[in-house]
């Protein structure tokens, strides 16, 4: 398979996954996880004795010309519509490009797997990225982007995460972050006050470098998001009119997700000079409250 070109432990799976498409799956004392070529996209991370961290929607495409949705979307060279408003696809083409698997290892029950994006191969030449990603105990992301021209440069893990109830849930880290609101009727002036809480759609972009954890009382956990590299962090849930019309979101489905993502974007993207790179980092680990 032109896809793979690494030597798999065997703890790592070639599978042939949701709508025929190539994914991996592993499976070790410390995890399970899934990760799909197309978009280089994680679609599952259970450490052992918890349920699933990741949220996937029951409604998702699985398809070579669509994003998946839920589980770890790599939104770049664009975040939503690009910083003037006039990009497409949607968060950029990385999500929806086919991915190589270069490299996988196994070191006593972490498994880091090795994903590397040719721009020119997926029609956008000038513009390589390689992804590691680390499943144990912890999930991390690293994500190199590496431009031959001048570029500037939004990405994002767009990260979903399972919980309980989202109208339970608190985000703590922000409290005194400025951030643009960008839900109907937002402003692109506030500042946060306390803890976030959700009681209608919340589509938040901070002025944030540091951790921030999302509490989960229905669930008994917290999920703490570490970075470097980044900063913005983005929270995001559709609340119920949104959900409704998306579709590939189920209309029930909101209450059971919210996401916590490590970002550049907006005023915050990076710029690259020709030949220059970029590194975004994110690691996830989940705590009993």
């Amino acid at each position: 398979m032109d896809q793979i070109t690494a030597a798999l432990p065997s703890s790592v799976t070639v599978t042939e996954g949701r709508g025929g498409l190539t994914a991996l799956t592993v499976d070790t004392a410390r995890c399970r996880a899934e990760v799909y070529l197309h978009g280089a996209h994680v679609t599952a991370w259970q450490p052992a004795g918890q349920s699933p961290v990741l949220w996937m929607s029951e409604a998702s495409a699985f398809a070579a010309d669509q994003p998946i949705r839920g589980g770890i979307p790599v939104c770049a060279p664009w975040f939503g519509t690009g910083r003037d408003g006039d990009k497409a696809p949607a968060h950029g083409w990385f999500r929806v490009s086919p991915w190589q698997l270069t490299g996988a290892e196994d070191n006593d029950g972490t498994v880091r797997l090795t994903l590397h994006l040719d721009g020119a191969a997926a029609g956008h030449p000038g513009i390589e990225a390689d992804y590691v990603v680390g499943f144990g105990d912890e999930l991390t992301l690293e994500l190199t982007v590496t431009t031959a021209e001048d570029l500037v440069l939004e990405e994002a893990f767009h990260t979903y995460l399972a919980v309980g109830d989202i109208e339970q849930v608190t985000v703590e880290g922000l409290d005194g972050c400025s951030y643009v609101d960008k839900a109907p009727g937002g402003s692109p002036d506030n500042t946060q006050s306390g803890d976030v809480t959700f009681t209608g759609e919340t589509d938040r972009v901070y002025a944030h470098t540091g951790s921030a954890r999302v509490v989960d009382p229905a669930n008994g956990r917290a999920i703490t998001l570490a970075k470097a590299g980044s900063g913005a962090t983005v929270v995001w849930n559709p609340w119920t009119a949104k959900a409704a019309a998306m579709p590939d979101f189920g209309d029930d489905e909101w209450p059971g997700m919210v996401c916590l993502e490590a970002v550049n974007a907006l005023a915050g993207a990076v710029e690259l000079a020709a030949g220059g790179q970029h590194t975004l980092q994110a690691t996830y680990s989940v705590t009993a409250l």
